[in-house]
């Protein structure tokens, strides 16, 4: 286990509308340095530049934040990173633990999106399915074998495809979102 580590994002966003003649320009530059406590504590520290040009908007700045990482054991993990960014506070937190029965997540986040980025984020599993991943990984280490409990506990029990979730609306514009939520999954 390495102690210290590092990492570089950098991230350019431009969306077009086209009945708009203005586009949306994102654009980010980040390090993120990362020190090891020990195996179950991980600080991180971050710091770059951010500009965002929007219609009725232009902003720059210098971006920084820390965030923690804390797994005591493989059932349970906590994530929280903050940032100061142009547009005022962005945060991730992020809670989950999970026993032979059941499995819970508590998450938390402020960021800034727009629907192309919305629409993007409705791909991958179901909620259903990630919960009862979460409540089957120690039953069934092996994700090809995890899949097809899910699969067959779904069948078996005749539940829906998916859950309902908020589903984003069209807008030609970007958006602060500040998000909560908490999920429970009980099996037996």
């Amino acid at each position: 286990m390495q102690p210290l580590g590092w990492a570089i994002d950098v991230n350019r966003n431009e969306t077009t509308f086209a009945n708009q003649d203005d586009s949306f320009l994102e654009e980010l530059a980040r390090l993120r340095l990362r020190y090891q406590i020990g195996p179950e504590l991980r600080l991180t520290a971050s710091g770059g530049y951010e500009r965002r040009r929007y219609p009725l908007d232009d902003a720059s700045g210098a971006i920084y934040g820390a965030g923690v990482e804390w797994r005591p054991g493989q059932r349970t993990q906590a994530n929280v990173r903050w940032e100061e960014r142009v547009f005022g506070p962005s945060y991730f937190a992020s809670f989950d633990h999970r026993r032979a029965w059941s499995a819970f997540r508590l998450l938390g986040s402020r960021n800034i999106t727009s629907y192309p980025q919305l629409i993007g984020a409705l791909s991958g599993p179901s909620g259903l399915e990630s919960l009862l991943g979460a409540a089957f990984i120690t039953r069934f280490p092996d994700p090809v074998e995890r899949q097809a409990a899910i699969d067959n506990f779904i069948r078996q029990n005749a539940l829906p495809g998916s859950l309902a979730t908020t589903t984003p609306f069209f807008t030609q514009q970007v958006l602060l979102q500040e998000t909560q939520s908490g999920t429970f999954t009980l099996i037996g």
